[in-house]
């Protein structure tokens, strides 16, 4: 992480809040994601992403949109996923 600050759009809370994440595991991948790839939609944004273990010892891949600004780390959107294989970039680790 670059020092910056990091802010949740409303959607972005409105996700964590949906799906049940915590908000600790989201900035422990913000500040030392395992990769940061492109987001294939947007040419300003990447997505952060880290393999983690949910409450029921299963791994579930945790992906954050960034946009990220002269003075900010926007959070745009957060999700689990199960798909690891779909989402895993092996020639891009960090």
């Amino acid at each position: 992480m670059k020092n910056k600050k990091i802010v949740f759009t409303e959607h972005a809370l409105e996700r964590l809040n949906f799906r049940k994440i915590d908000t600790k595991l989201v900035l422990g991948v913000i500040e030392k994601p395992e990769q940061v790839l492109p987001d294939e939609d947007s040419n300003i944004r990447e997505i952060y992403q880290s393999v983690i273990s949910n409450d029921k010892n299963k791994l579930k891949l945790l992906r954050v949109v960034i946009e990220e600004t002269n003075v900010e780390l926007l959070v745009i959107s957060v999700y689990l996923t199960s798909k690891i294989n779909k989402y895993w970039r092996q020639d891009n680790e960090i």
